[in-house]
């Protein structure tokens, strides 16, 4: 027989990065170790502020926490876009910059970045 032998170990690796894949695709987040903490997408409401993960969290938190969003119009509240490799939000029309850790760190989630 020729050829390259696989250990078993790394056939484990293998399938737990099929399986992982395959979940995630499903939007099943069952493995500790598959949280996405990059932002999906950001909604704000005339009171709050709700920022969706891709793992599918939502960190929600009142509008009056962040003076510069609250001032803002709508128009310019709804100009955002992602910063930091995904992991930070900035508006661009009223200069302003929230991280997901720092969001995360507030709403009180262990799972931070």
């Amino acid at each position: 027989m020729t050829g390259t032998r696989i250990a078993r170990s790394e056939i484990y690796v293998i399938s737990y990065r099929n399986a992982k894949q395959s979940l995630l695709e499903l939007g099943m987040n069952i493995f500790p170790d598959m949280t996405d903490s990059r932002v999906a997408d950001v909604r704000i409401t005339p009171d709050r502020l709700a920022v969706v993960l891709k793992d599918g969290r939502e960190i929600s938190a009142p509008l009056e926490w962040f003076p510069r969003l609250k001032a803002a119009s709508p128009a310019q509240r709804e100009e955002w876009e992602s910063s930091a490799a995904g992991y930070g939000i900035h508006w661009p029309q009223i200069d302003e910059d929230l991280s997901v850790r720092g969001l995360l760190r507030v709403s009180g989630d262990s799972r931070t970045v």
